[in-house]
């Protein structure tokens, strides 16, 4: 429970135009969540709001930590792009596993 509502603490920081502290709302959302694709949802979320704020270095943090630990959930492919964006080092796509 705790991390939808810091996910919708985050929301609502965002929209009232306090894109730090909905940064480090979603950070927190993604600490408490406690499934893998949340867990990159809501660090994906404060990756954007951290690039809102101006704070690439965040940015960069959110999205490494997403790319290291959920590489191979869809949210890291948008996770790369941004990641480029900002000027950070993207790591390769991560090989698909064949089940025999």
């Amino acid at each position: 429970m705790l991390a939808s509502a810091y996910g919708l603490l985050g929301s609502g920081l965002e929209d009232a135009g306090r894109p730090a502290e909905a940064a480090e709302a979603y950070r927190q959302a993604a600490a408490k969540a406690e499934l893998d694709f949340l867990k990159a949802t809501y660090l994906l979320d404060a990756g954007r709001a951290a690039s809102l704020a101006g704070d690439t270095a965040a940015a960069k943090a959110s999205y490494q930590e997403l790319l290291t630990k959920y590489g191979t959930l869809d949210q890291s492919a948008e996770a790369r792009v941004r990641m480029a964006e900002i000027g950070g080092e993207v790591p390769p796509m991560p090989k698909p596993e064949i089940e025999e």
